[in-house]
């Protein structure tokens, strides 16, 4: 008897019968962990009953551009951020808008006074502190004051040890002289950072959330750009914090020794421990800063026989067995000859960063902005103007905790 081929209808009654379970079920897993877009609101709502994970700052990111989106409709925050499918971000929206500004606090007041009183004035907004608050160790990453174990606090005044007490051996019966440890105090008060970006509209209308990534990331670096330039060299004002250049004593101050050679720079970097060492600072995150430039000629340094001196060190990242980290906030064209640099050496826990985890936000569609070099037309450009506020200030509790090597050359 002939046997009986299957037809191709035979073959998917087979399989829909064998796998027809199998298929629902996982079809069912899929679509309820599966979250296109949060752009039209009803399919991209998550499932209340799943977590879902989410890189941290994220958040934030799409906070500012529901800001943006909310400006350029006219509409609100918390109603583009239903129209998105993030309801519970909306609610955090309107709890936080709600606690401030029944808040008595003076500085919340302010800042509610400056945006209106509302949730949208003049394109401005409080950002949720709970979703700021990410934004935090995303700066630790980037900021290399951060980064190197600056301790972080409230806006506060913070005490200082100025002067020691005193210990002493003592004979039978003798009376014991003592004198008790001083302190002074180092207050701080809240410095305004605005960091500016410009984002183009369609981006900032896209329902994706990798441009989420985009605007966090680059918001991100802007500002912990700004803040290194700030906590390393800022001069100090009513406005802008005073940074560790300015902070320390200018005895522990001095120049790189001319015509270098390995010997000299070596001394030069063993003077630079040896000054934070002799005044007594307890050594916990003790560590450099430099510019690339520097760094990069450390790397290539040869002793008289033609071997790297500091090479194997640098690609652990060490120098001298103290972690080094790299920015260009130092500058490399300081000086007459606009070719100096600084070498930064020191205790970091002496570094107090205070701040608010509160922040603002302003969107300007089509806005114009200065990049730099120019003024830019966002009309022209179809971009949204992003500002967006943070509060705190700096502060180094002592001034021989750091060594400053100035008029570097290394490299140049």
């Amino acid at each position: 008897m002939a046997e009986k081929l299957l037809t191709k209808e035979d073959i998917q009654a087979i399989v829909k019968e064998a796998l027809g379970t199998e298929v629902s079920e996982l079809r069912a897993e899929i679509e309820k962990g599966y979250r296109p877009s949060y752009g039209d609101g009803v399919h991209g709502t998550p499932d209340p009953g799943r977590v879902v994970q989410e890189e941290p700052g994220l958040r934030f990111a799409r906070y500012i551009r529901a800001v943006a989106v909310a400006e350029m409709n006219r509409s609100s925050v918390e109603t583009v951020l239903r129209n998105w499918g993030e309801g519970e971000l909306a609610d955090l929206v309107v709890a936080e808008r709600d606690a401030f500004q029944a808040s008595p606090d003076p500085r919340i007041t302010r800042r509610l006074k400056a945006l209106g009183l509302d949730t949208l004035a003049n394109g401005g907004a409080l950002v949720p502190e709970v979703v700021s608050a990410e934004i935090i160790p995303l700066l630790r990453a980037r900021t290399l004051v951060r980064k190197m174990g600056a301790v972080t606090g409230p806006i506060e005044t913070y005490p200082k040890q100025t002067a020691a007490g005193t210990a002493n051996y003592v004979g039978e019966n003798a009376n014991a002289a003592s004198s008790a440890q001083t302190f002074g105090q180092q207050p701080m008060s809240e410095k305004h950072l605005v960091a500016i970006t410009a984002l183009s509209n369609s981006l900032i209308r896209r329902a994706d959330p990798r441009v989420d990534t985009i605007v966090r990331d680059d918001l991100v670096a802007t500002v912990a750009l700004a803040e290194d330039s700030n906590f390393i060299r800022g001069t100090g004002s009513a406005y802008a914090p005073k940074g560790i250049l300015n902070w320390t004593a200018s005895g522990n101050k001095f120049n790189m020794t001319a015509t270098p050679t390995l010997t000299t720079i070596m001394a030069d970097l063993v003077k630079a421990i040896r000054l934070v060492d002799e005044s007594n600072v307890p050594f916990q995150k003790p560590g450099w800063m430099v510019n690339p430039r520097t760094h990069w000629h450390l790397f290539g340094v040869l002793d008289s026989n033609g071997h790297p001196v500091f090479q194997a060190e640098l690609k652990l990242g060490t120098l001298l067995g103290y972690p080094i980290g790299t920015t260009t906030q130092i500058p490399k064209n300081l000086g007459g000859g606009t070719d100096e640099s600084e070498v930064y050496f020191g205790e970091f826990t002496d570094c107090v960063i205070g701040e608010d985890t509160g922040m603002e936000v302003a969107a300007f569609p089509n806005g114009a902005y200065y990049d730099g070099t120019n003024v830019i037309s966002g009309i022209s450009q179809d971009q949204t103007v992003i500002r967006v506020s943070a509060h705190h200030d700096f502060l180094q509790r002592h001034t021989d905790t750091f060594t400053v090597v100035q008029a570097v050359t290394w490299g140049a």
